[in-house]
């Protein structure tokens, strides 16, 4: 029961601190969705123009 107060106490106290970390990830994350979904249509497009030629 201790153990849990102080943990509490703790997460509190970090509270803040893995709030950024987690908006830093969230940021890092969509950025990599962003550059992996543009690849994905550079990909495609260049896919097309290949399916294209004769």
């Amino acid at each position: 029961m201790r153990f849990r107060k102080a943990a509490r106490t703790a997460c509190r106290y970090r509270g803040s601190l893995l709030l950024d970390e987690l908006e830093w990830y969230a940021r890092a994350l969509k950025a990599a969705r962003a550059r992996d979904q543009e690849r994905e249509r550079s990909n495609c497009s260049a896919q097309r123009l290949i399916a294209a030629q004769p």
